[in-house]
């Protein structure tokens, strides 16, 4: 387990986090989950570290194996200077960096360096008083890294670390390590299908942030596979 104060976090390790869209969803915190998180964070009541698995251990595992997939994967972070694949904390690290990037405002009750509490309303870093901007500077993340993981593992590490975050279907689909998974995002995401997501009845940026737009996308493809029954698009189906 590592600790960087909160700003170095942001700067200096951040940049060497790949996403890996297979074991992270989408950005989706709202603002106000992220003010509440900065809360947290300088109030010392935010426990849970950031999890990422270490690059250049987890390509030697893979090499050990034989593991020519998770071979591919991993130097392809390498090859985008990455040290580690991200694995739970997303949503926080981004948190942090709007923060520290003037794209959020910040309202509540914070502590600042010299421990006197400060009452903050709808101000965003650059306006918030020194003290208090050495604090949230200051705070401390934690950051757990996980060496010698094969690119297998992975997947079992992130449904387990997410079990009590309520991870919905295609999400758990996303992580699973075969090719049809990835090409199915890749799909869904691409600039010019995913222009068509929000302007379909029913889907919202929420949704599309929770992989709806993957789900549907599965369905289609499945859809033109024919020979099938009206159960094909059941969940199980999916799943397979």
């Amino acid at each position: 387990m590592s600790t960087y104060k909160a700003k170095n976090f942001v700067k200096n390790v951040t940049p060497r986090i790949h996403v890996d869209r297979a074991f992270q969803r989408k950005v989706c915190w709202s603002d106000k989950t992220c003010r509440e998180y900065i809360l947290s964070v300088n109030r010392q009541r935010a426990p849970y570290p950031i999890v990422v698995a270490d690059v250049k251990s987890g390509l030697k595992k893979s090499e050990k194996l034989y593991d020519d997939y998770g071979i591919e994967k991993y130097k392809k972070a390498q090859n985008l200077n990455k040290d580690f694949i991200s694995l739970d904390g997303q949503n926080r690290a981004e948190a942090l960096r709007k923060l520290f990037s003037g794209k959020l405002t910040l309202t509540g009750r914070f502590i600042d360096a010299d421990g006197k509490e400060v009452n903050v309303d709808n101000k965003y870093y650059s306006g918030l008083p020194y003290r208090l901007q050495d604090a949230l500077r200051d705070a401390e993340v934690s950051i757990c890294i996980l060496p010698d993981c094969s690119y297998d593992e992975l997947h079992d590490i992130f449904v387990h670390i997410n079990s009590g975050d309520a991870l919905n279907a295609q999400e758990k689909r996303n992580a699973i390590n075969t090719l049809i998974s990835s090409f199915i995002r890749e799909r869904a995401e691409e600039a010019q299908v995913a222009t068509m997501w929000p302007k379909i009845s029913g889907m919202d940026e929420s949704k599309i942030n929770r992989s709806l737009d993957s789900e549907w996308t599965i369905k289609a493809y499945m859809a033109t596979l024919g020979g099938g029954d009206k159960n094909d698009l059941n969940p199980k189906y999916l799943d397979a």
